[in-house]
């Protein structure tokens, strides 16, 4: 079995870091993990220290997704990886899911042309069956992923100037443009915690959805732009890049989540700074 890196990015994480850090730290041989916080857990550091096979780098300032991911990969790289996975901190595998994707993995045919092998991401503990099914995709969320790390360094890393949202989005459609494939296996399932679950209620009805603060909203629609403008002429039919899906979440949230003015400045602010090319945090 090829040896296998992993790169988490920690951001003020929650005590359940420990568990999910621990469903896959038996199946790599190496984790990287990538501080962010700007007030970074005593505790938590103590328990990464007293892993043999936890290398730590402690930011001390949030210096965003694509920026973090690009340090795991470049460790991995010095260290001899050819492969990754990168992890969110809110995601974990099953111990029965994460052998069964490393096994999948190792049937996979001409793995030099894939730049991403990517699982399902779904918020639930409750796996079918899963045979070893691979079909190539377009674009896919970070958490969970197995990247080449040699189409990697071609592909040209992950875009640091987007710090928060589309940054795996950018990184997939750069790896097409590259000629690389993209690749989901539909029956290997992560358990992934996608922005906060809220309760709406209106009009006598219930709905429950996610959400994210108000000041996301501004990278969600400047990134969401950006991908638009990158990438429409290559992909045209491809979903996060049409204007109707970016429009479509911004209006749902400005209909139904609460603290409506300050999400409409910071979708206002998103757009003023797509347009005048401001990036970064």
């Amino acid at each position: 079995m090829n040896p296998i890196a992993a790169v988490v990015v920690l951001y003020q994480p929650k005590k359940y870091i420990f568990d999910n850090i621990q469903s896959y730290y038996d199946f790599v041989e190496l984790v990287i993990v990538i501080d962010n916080s700007e007030m970074p857990d005593d505790k938590i550091k103590e328990w990464l220290a007293s892993k043999n096979k936890i290398h730590t780098v402690i930011n001390g300032s949030n210096l965003g997704i694509g920026k973090a991911l690009n340090f795991g990969c470049e460790i991995a790289i010095s260290k001899g990886f050819q492969w990754i996975l990168t992890m969110d901190q809110d995601s974990s595998f099953s111990s029965d899911m994460m052998g069964c994707y490393l096994e999948c993995f190792e049937q996979l045919d001409d793995t030099e042309t894939i730049a991403v092998i990517s699982p399902i991401h779904i918020p639930s503990t409750i796996y079918p069956e899963h045979p070893c099914i691979a079909k190539e995709t377009t674009h896919v969320m970070t958490s969970g992923n197995l990247l080449n790390l040699a189409a990697y360094q071609c592909i040209g890393g992950f875009n640091e100037s987007l710090f928060i949202d589309e940054v795996d989005h950018d990184y997939c459609l750069k790896a097409r443009l590259k000629q690389y494939r993209v690749v989901e296996m539909p029956h290997i399932h992560l358990a992934h915690e996608l922005g906060e679950e809220v309760e709406i209620r209106k009009n006598g009805l219930s709905i429950k959805t996610r959400t994210h603060s108000p000041l996301r909203f501004y990278y969600i629609t400047r990134n969401r732009l950006y991908i638009w403008r990158r990438y429409f002429k290559h992909f045209p039919s491809t979903e996060p890049i049409g204007l109707p899906n970016i429009v479509k979440p911004l209006l749902f949230a400005l209909l139904y989540h609460d603290q409506k003015p300050r999400r409409l400045y910071h979708i206002g602010r998103g757009i003023f700074h797509f347009l005048i090319g401001r990036y970064g945090k």
